[in-house]
């Protein structure tokens, strides 16, 4: 699978799972957990002068 199909299958998987908490009361750590797998959060890229961050969800 490309990256321009697994991108939109992950945007798809998240909104199904959205659609399941539509009427939160409180954000607790197992919601949390559900709605977000894992965050990538790399080191800033200055090889161009501008940082620029990359990230994944």
């Amino acid at each position: 699978m490309d990256e321009q199909e697994q991108y939109a299958e992950d945007v798809e998987r998240f909104i199904r799972k959205c659609r399941q908490y539509t009427d939160l009361q409180e954000l607790t750590p197992t919601i949390l957990n559900d709605l977000v797998c894992k965050v990538f959060v790399d080191a800033p890229d200055k090889s161009k002068g501008k940082r620029k961050y990359s990230h994944q969800l």
